[in-house]
């Protein structure tokens, strides 16, 4: 069995030492959560309470998990990370997907992008980025960024992008592993069609089951 540590909220200058003492305990990996901004008032639906309220706050902190998982890749050598969950089609593909193949070479392929479509609206419209077509979006990134880690040139067209020859280096020595985030139809679909591994909300062992 495998024990991965969630340290989303950590203090942000505690994260280099929770990942030294996490690698000391026998953890195998740390799981960062992650928001560009977190607005003071929102008025979405936070699908992953009965509520519909999430208790997340514009006081906690969201660092960069990438930035983050970077340093504590460079005082660790067999811990291993993943992103849960990173808010991918807020991103342009071309852009995520060289951070990522980045810090994957730099970690020795340490990282897992746990990725997802994203639920706070107030955060797509201060970027400019349609809510209501971030699924296909999302969708779109995933094999994009599949065929832009190959190495080779990437010609891609549809409603969200347009790339013309498009290659970026470095790319990952090892295929990065993506885990699809969420529990809709939707998310889980995502998960087994495109993922290479699911990331759930909390739930009871007969929940995960019918899941």
């Amino acid at each position: 069995m495998e024990f991965w540590q969630v340290i989303s909220w950590c203090e942000t200058e505690h994260i280099v030492e929770v990942a030294q003492h996490a690698e000391t305990l026998g953890f195998k990996g740390l799981i960062l959560a992650e928001h560009i901004y977190y607005p003071r008032q929102t008025n979405s639906r936070y699908y992953y309470s009965d509520d519909g309220v999430s208790s997340q706050t514009d006081e906690m902190e969201f660092p960069d998990p990438l930035i983050s998982f970077a340093a504590a890749a460079a005082v660790t050598k067999r811990l291993q990370f993943m992103t849960g969950i990173y808010i991918v089609p807020l991103r342009h593909p071309i852009e995520l997907a060289k951070n990522v193949a980045t810090l994957a070479r730099l970690s020795n392929n340490r990282i897992h992008l746990g990725l997802g479509a994203g639920w706070l609206k107030e955060e797509f419209d201060q970027f400019g980025v349609d809510f209501s077509m971030r699924g296909t979006r999302t969708d779109a990134m995933i094999k994009l960024m599949r065929e832009l880690w190959r190495g080779g040139p990437v010609n891609y067209a549809d409603e969200h992008f347009q790339l013309d020859a498009i290659q970026i280096r470095p790319v990952p020595s090892e295929p990065v592993p993506l885990v699809g985030g969420g529990h809709s139809a939707p998310a889980l679909r995502r998960a087994v069609d495109l993922c290479d591994g699911w990331y759930g909300p909390g739930k009871t062992l007969a929940q995960l089951g019918r899941l």
